[in-house]
């Protein structure tokens, strides 16, 4: 992990040097490019430096309309889906730019020789083809931070609902009544996860939200996995609040 900080940051280095020789020598062209590099640099670090379970000693219970009713609510971070948003984002710039810049030039109004003429339709054809291609790819990458402002994907949430567990996922949705919940789970022990594990047959529901970026998933089986890499709270504060939900609802 040191070693891939290491050489993120060099490249960062190698990005500001370039930026500030660009502009001392006049060349603009070339700035873009790597301010598009650096951001990318920068957010993949902030991703990788947030993305773990947190020890805040923070715990804060929102209320949330889940399923037609008021329910106490654990939030997922905010900081990894916009940090993922710029990733994404950033990628889908710079390839928007550059199929930009492979369009061919307007064609000259004064009359080509003849032999000529297959040499601008040949330029034309690849500078296209590029064009294309780079703008696919672009669409691609724009299509995450896109789906976020369309709802497609979300920052999540934990509910409690009267019913059971409801969890709202990055790309999905999941729902697990209180009744088919199997077993309370175990004390925290510095895991990235609360495993909560339901019958095998379960009236589980699920849902994907995201037609693209499937970005996480539900369990293979009845359950709910609680990722406190992506929890905004202390993660063992969070585990012990719900085993206490598990516990009180269900009576064991």
């Amino acid at each position: 992990m040191g070693a891939s900080y290491a050489f993120f940051a060099l490249v960062a280095a190698v990005c500001v040097i370039g930026i500030w020789r660009s502009i001392v020598d006049d060349e603009p062209g070339t700035v873009k490019y790597l301010v598009g590099v650096l951001v990318f640099v920068v957010a993949t670090i902030g991703f990788s430096l947030s993305y773990r379970p947190r020890s805040n000693g923070r715990l804060e219970i929102e209320e949330r309309n889940v399923r037609g009713e008021t329910s106490p609510t654990i939030a997922y971070s905010t900081t990894p889906p916009i940090l993922l948003c710029l990733i994404m984002g950033t990628l889908g710039l710079l390839l928007a730019v550059g199929a930009y810049e492979l369009l061919p030039e307007p064609q000259t109004i004064l009359p080509l020789p003849p032999e000529s003429e297959h040499l601008l339709q040949e330029e034309n054809s690849e500078g296209y083809g590029g064009t294309a291609f780079f703008g696919l790819l672009a669409v691609y990458f724009l299509s995450f931070p896109l789906g976020f402002l369309a709802g497609r994907l979300r920052v999540g949430y934990i509910a409690f609902t009267s019913e059971g567990i409801f969890q709202r996922g990055w790309a999905f949705e999941s729902f697990l009544p209180w009744s088919d919940i199997a077993a309370t789970p175990t004390g925290y022990g510095g895991h990235s996860a609360t495993l909560v594990f339901g019958y095998s047959n379960a009236q589980w529901e699920t849902k994907r939200t995201a037609l693209v970026w499937k970005i996480d998933a539900p369990t293979p089986r009845p359950g709910i996995v609680i990722d406190y890499r992506k929890i905004r709270d202390d993660a063992s504060l969070v585990h012990e609040y719900v085993t206490t939900q598990i516990t009180e609802r269900t009576g064991r």
